[in-house]
């Protein structure tokens, strides 16, 4: 389970795509563990098939992101962190799936647990090397550092200008 420590802070489960041999162990981790979001950053492959689990899960499907690259914007990644802003902490780790469960895996982490972090006021959130090397020391290979800088500025300008547009009379 992935974390950086702080409080009010998602925690993630990182996961390689459940395989044919790998699909009921991949719900049993997810009803286990009570997720109660699925990011999936990757294209269906195999027959990949989800069948409802006994408990409520929001499956966030992104398959346009291309294995070894970055989306040509921020805006979808920015979409799937706006569907999550709303789930309860307290329900249980957030899974985050790619093909491999390391590359955009990561960086999809990183970028999530970063807004999430300046939102509460942790201004060392903004180290984002060191929290990619806390990733990386739960699960090797996660980065895309561009990439995770555009799509955090980019959210945090679009929230200060919804928060100006809000005050304005």
């Amino acid at each position: 389970m992935l974390s950086h420590i702080s409080e009010g802070v998602s925690q993630f489960i990182a996961t390689q795509g459940p395989l044919a041999h790998t699909f009921e162990d991949f719900w049993e981790m997810i009803i286990q563990q009570r997720c109660p979001v699925i990011v999936m950053l990757t294209r269906l492959v195999d027959n990949y098939k989800s069948e409802e689990p006994p408990l409520r899960v929001l499956h966030v499907k992104y398959p346009e992101w291309p294995d070894h690259g970055v989306p040509r914007d921020t805006l979808s990644v920015r979409e799937i962190l706006e569907r999550t802003y709303n789930v309860p902490l307290s329900l249980g780790p957030i899974v985050v799936h790619c093909s491999a469960g390391i590359g955009r895996t990561g960086t999809y982490c990183t970028i999530h647990n970063t807004i999430q972090r300046i939102l509460g006021g942790d201004m060392s959130a903004l180290d984002i090397v060191n929290t990619v090397a806390i990733f990386r020391s739960q699960r090797i290979g996660m980065d895309q550092y561009l990439f995770c800088y555009d799509a955090i500025i980019d959210e945090l300008e679009d929230l200060i200008s919804d928060d100006n547009r809000e005050k304005s009379p």
